[in-house]
């Protein structure tokens, strides 16, 4: 009888390692939900790095709009992606769902929360996002991997926030 993959050498399915990440940022903004909300929709405003959005189907700004969002990488290369819109609660949350432009496979989820305070808010991202290295590559190698991805994706998530925060001092 054969036994589970330990946690230290799981079993690879079909040569790769699928691994996936939570990564978890909040910031205390003195705005309440009414001045942070309509923010989230106008990434022009806080994401430096945004080229485009193009809605492509259903309702602009609600749950299942599906829109191709357009930015550069540190290189300035620019990546398109596909959002939906999963979830949708007015000045309390907002769900998207990220994914290949050219499979539409799922990458990640990003779940944007508003909490009122007694100065304003709190506004935290959380993002749980999953990948598939290449073919072949060892264990060790995709947990390298994985802990750079996680160490990136903290830095960009922590500078989305800050980017909101920068954008409501300019109003």
């Amino acid at each position: 009888m054969n036994s589970p993959p330990s946690p230290e050498q799981p079993t690879p399915t079909f040569g790769t390692h699928t691994f996936g990440a939570l990564n978890c940022a909040r910031i205390d903004l003195a705005a309440d939900a009414d001045e942070v909300w309509p923010l989230l929709f106008d990434r022009e405003q806080w994401m430096p790095r945004f080229v485009s959005k193009e809605r492509l189907d259903g309702p602009a700004d609600a749950v299942g709009e599906r829109a191709l969002y357009t930015s550069r990488d540190a290189s300035g290369q620019a990546h398109t992606r596909i959002d939906e819109i999963l979830c949708l609660e007015p000045q309390r949350r907002l769900v998207f769902r990220l994914a290949l432009l050219d499979e539409g496979a799922t990458t990640a989820f990003a779940d944007w929360r508003l909490v009122p305070t007694a100065a304003g808010c709190t506004l935290e991202l959380s993002v749980f996002w999953l990948d598939l290295p290449g073919p072949g590559m060892n264990w060790p190698a995709v947990q390298t991997l994985r802990q750079s991805y996680v160490a990136a994706t903290q830095i960009v998530i922590e500078g989305h926030l800050t980017g909101i925060r920068d954008a409501l001092a300019k109003h």
